[in-house]
């Protein structure tokens, strides 16, 4: 855990010191496993009494018995079913934050996208956009257009926008919010994302030198805001400003916004029958760009569940493994219980009673290194992979879910051994050396 801690806030950014830390503290939690059912068996056996049920009391005191058997395979359990729930506490708040970035970022009713078509057949950004601001149904025009620069440190991407008198639609992480939108619209400066800002290691109040046609140009940076687009960063700037230093007339891209009282719908059919059959013209709601966006994000984050199946081929496996191993040790010792009067039914209850302390125990500690797991690879490997911070989600459903991963995998594991060694012949195991 202290070579965790030394690499984990080490490294400068690099993303090796991140992985070997995160492996350290795998490490640590499995080798503290052992040690830890010992406690939780020694806590549960004062809590249930000696006037308890015999086979469970034989189980819990089997549990710790048997740990040199069964230690490897319950730490080996623990650690797949924490990976499974730290993975799945990351995506679950990365999901969040990107949901919150969508619901801040798009603040338009509808969105225009003008492909390369479109500029073929001879269409004209500006007069759409005139075009569109003069419909009944329309408050609001903002306009954009992205592009590429080629700098001394590499390309930079360039966003032009102009928000109009709307909300702009950038969280700033950095900065002073009203001071840097009038200083933005005023074309005096320009915005970084988060992830530019971090690779380049500019910060508020820094320049930037962009390329122009007419030469380097220095811009004063009034701020940083979240962008999960790139992680190789944008550089915003005003529509105004980018037309007049690269005197480019281009749009990409409109939003509109909805008069009082009008509905999103009719705002797009209203755009809809003004565009016509027009090509490259693509017309998608606030919602849809939204609902779109997050099942790209689930379809991409499909392989967790995957991910998950495999946990539980491989609990079962180890479990299975390790109490067949153990079953031939205890072979005569379920023949004497046999013989002082155990059913099979007793016997059967001690091995799946103490399998499913096993897979429990292996869920109860997989839980806090799981929540550690996540702070990892949010804080730690999806910062310096990415450049993005994003928000901490603890969801009880994730938690919940592991914890039966494991009870369930190492229950159905101890199905077989508790079937054998509840019907195998005492006098025969007796006789036997």
């Amino acid at each position: 855990m202290a070579v965790a801690a030394v690499l984990l806030t080490t490294g400068s950014g690099s993303l090796v010191p991140g992985f070997a830390g995160m492996f350290a503290v795998i490490v640590a939690a499995a080798l503290l496993t052992p040690p830890a059912i010992v406690l939780m068996m020694d806590f549960l056996a004062k809590i249930i009494g000696p006037a308890s049920d015999l086979p469970l009391r034989m189980a819990i005191r089997g549990v710790t018995a048997s740990l040199s058997r069964t230690g490897v395979s319950v730490a080996a359990l623990m650690v797949a079913v924490a990976t499974v729930i730290g993975v799945g506490l990351m995506v679950g708040s990365f999901r969040a934050s990107v949901d919150q970035w969508l619901a801040d970022s798009l603040r338009s009713d509808v969105y225009i996208s003008l492909d390369e078509i479109w500029y073929t057949d001879g269409g004209d950004g500006d007069r759409l956009a005139a075009a569109l601001a003069a419909l009944p149904e329309v408050s609001l025009v903002s306009r954009s257009t992205r592009t590429r620069l080629a700098g001394k440190d590499g390309e930079i991407r360039l966003w032009a926008l102009d928000s109009g008198h709307a909300d702009w639609g950038l969280s700033l992480i950095s900065g002073d919010a009203g001071e840097a939108r009038r200083s933005f619209d005023a074309g005096r400066s320009v915005l970084i994302s988060e992830p530019f800002a971090r690779r380049s290691g500019l910060s508020v109040g820094d320049s930037l030198e962009l390329p122009t046609p007419r030469g380097t140009v220095e811009f004063p940076i009034a701020g940083i805001f979240r962008d999960y687009t790139s992680d190789r960063g944008v550089v915003a700037i005003h529509m105004n400003r980018f037309r007049s230093d690269w005197e480019e007339r281009r749009l990409d891209g409109l939003g509109l916004l909805a008069g009082d009282g009008v509905d999103t719908s009719d705002l797009r059919r209203a755009a809809d029958r003004l565009l016509g059959d027009a090509r490259g013209v693509r017309v998608a709601s606030n919602s849809e760009i939204r609902a779109v966006s997050l099942s790209i994000f689930d379809r991409t984050f499909t392989i967790t569940r995957v991910l998950q199946v495999l946990v539980g081929v491989v609990a079962f496996l180890g479990v299975l493994s390790a109490l067949q191993s153990l079953q031939m040790e205890r072979v005569r010792e379920m023949a004497v219980l046999r013989a002082l009067g155990w059913t099979p039914t007793q016997i059967r209850r001690l091995v799946i009673g103490q399998t499913a302390l096993l897979g429990t125990s292996a869920g109860l500690l997989a839980m806090p290194l799981g929540i550690v797991l996540a702070v990892i690879l949010i804080h730690v490997i999806n910062l310096r992979a990415f450049a993005w911070t994003m928000g901490f989600e603890m969801d009880p459903g994730v938690l919940a879910q592991g914890l039966l991963l494991a009870a369930v995998a190492a229950y159905v594991g101890g199905l077989y051994p508790a079937w054998r060694s509840a019907s195998r012949r005492p006098a025969a195991d007796l006789r036997d050396e």
